[in-house]
């Protein structure tokens, strides 16, 4: 008896709930509608606008390498120079909150140092064609010519093709070319007078010596700082000032469109997106006897824009580079694009009405 009850109860309170709910519905309606509409049931839609946007706002980032003797010394020097550009920024009305510090790194390394002045190295290898016959007494030419390096090439159809080095070190960079030039004219005029026919240079190099150096640690300190600005006349002048205190500009510099701008054309055209919707969402409505209600769940996506996304559509730059990528100030565009073009997606859906018949 106590479990026909229950379901007794049960049925009671879901038939109140359904007529609460049936009863909201109709309150509901009848207030949106009045009497001679009525819901039967929601449509979706969906509208797309195309938007130009002229760039705001400009974004890039300066290194500033420096060293020293102690960490105090290479850090003391970067924070001064540093403080001195961030002074410049402001007085071209950059904020300090449109400054911000992307990568700080302090570190060591050993440094060669001269201990004196450096030799100039120079290194010239010959190519010398002759026959086997013929090898012993080339050899004891160039032995007379302080040359015993000699080493076989390769096999030809009658003679074999040999090499060797002539290497000289001098104090000055001409002397050491002067020096490995003469003697190589010398062996050269003596193997073609005892019948060598041919004899020419393969491979020629001078380059200064570290021989004479000792190791010294060093002391560096790498800052990099992001620099947003919306004055773009000013750009050209901080890479100026930059490059006056032998700082990097890294290839990074890209322009977007400010949050504030995006906000403000959202507002100015929303009026005209919903009333697109609407006029699509009405035309999806065939059947007769039915009509366009009211809006509900309406979203408008108001996208990011940055230079990152004109770039790709009309490959104008480079997008972000690594902090080691850089590049000199007069190799970066700083040429803003004249506009952007993206897009504002509007979506909803709306209650379809029919008329009550009386």
């Amino acid at each position: 008896m106590k479990k026909i009850l229950f379901i007794i109860s049960v049925l009671l309170i879901s038939q109140t709930f359904a007529v609460e709910s049936q009863n909201d519905f109709q309150t509901i309606n009848r207030l949106k509608y009045g009497q001679d509409y009525i819901a039967v049931g929601t449509i979706s839609a969906t509208h797309e606008e195309n938007v130009n946007f002229k760039p705001d706002t400009a974004e890039f980032s300066i290194t500033y390498l420096t060293e020293g003797a102690t960490p105090n010394n290479a850090s003391n020097r970067n924070i001064k120079n540093m403080d001195e550009l961030k002074k410049y920024l402001k007085t071209l009305g950059v904020k300090e909150s449109d400054i911000s510090t992307a990568q700080y790194r302090n570190y060591q390394r050993d440094v060669k140092e001269p201990l004196g002045d450096n030799l100039f190295a120079t290194k010239l290898t010959a190519t010398i064609k002759t026959s086997e016959d013929n090898i012993y007494n080339v050899i004891q030419l160039l032995e007379k010519n302080g040359i015993s390096n000699l080493k076989k090439d390769d096999y030809s159809s009658h003679a074999k093709l040999y090499h060797f080095t002539v290497e000289t070190q001098a104090k000055s960079e001409n002397e050491a070319k002067k020096n490995a030039k003469d003697i190589f004219e010398k062996i050269s005029k003596t193997l073609k007078n005892s019948g060598i026919a041919y004899i020419d240079i393969r491979e020629y190099e001078t380059k200064q010596t570290l021989e004479n150096t000792r190791n010294v640690k060093k002391y560096f300190v790498s800052n990099t700082i992001d620099i947003k600005t919306s004055n773009f006349d000013s750009i050209g002048k901080i890479f100026t000032k930059a490059q006056e205190l032998k700082m990097t500009i890294n290839n990074n510099l890209h322009y977007s469109v400010s949050d504030e701008q995006r906000e403000k054309v959202a507002k100015e055209i929303e009026g005209k997106l919903f009333e697109k919707l609407q006029e699509k969402a009405q035309r999806l409505i065939t059947k007769k006897g039915f009509s366009l209600g009211a809006p509900s769940n309406i979203h408008i996506q108001n996208p990011y824009i940055r230079y990152d996304d004109y770039y790709e559509s009309n490959n104008a730059m480079s997008n972000y580079a690594q902090t080691d990528q850089i590049q000199a100030a007069n190799e970066v565009s700083i040429d803003p694009p004249s506009e952007y073009k993206t897009k504002f997606i509007i979506s909803g859906s709306f209650d379809i009405l029919q008329e009550v018949k009386r």
